[in-house]
């Protein structure tokens, strides 16, 4: 009896380990949005970009947060006061290494490396 309880033992402690801490609760990522997040860079060091699983981003030094919806990537900064919001076409490339963002606006396009 006693080995017994000492094998459910070591199994709940495993499980608990497992359901506790390493992750951000609630936050399921899938396609495009798992592939997006990380640190991307051009040539510029002022065009980095970094996305994190929880939605927020940063673009060089101005934090702020991301969506994708509809195939559309928005990325909205708080640059000074006022919120700033760009919507961009994207796609991955080079074994998803690259990243294009084409501008909805305007078309300008801007190709960024995985960090």
């Amino acid at each position: 009896m006693n080995k017994n309880f000492m094998v459910l033992s070591v199994i709940l402690l495993f499980l608990l380990m497992g359901f506790s801490g390493c992750y951000d609760r609630g936050i399921t990522l899938v396609g495009n949005e798992n592939r997006i997040v990380g640190t991307w860079v051009t040539d510029s060091p002022y065009d980095t970009l970094s996305f994190t699983a929880n939605g927020k981003c940063k673009k060089f030094t101005y934090d702020g947060t991301w969506e994708i919806e509809d195939e559309i990537l928005t990325i909205i900064h708080e640059m000074r006061s006022k919120p700033i919001e760009n919507t961009y076409y994207y796609s991955f490339s080079d074994d998803n290494n690259t990243l294009t963002l084409t501008s909805v606006d305007t078309g300008y396009t801007l190709i960024y490396s995985k960090k």
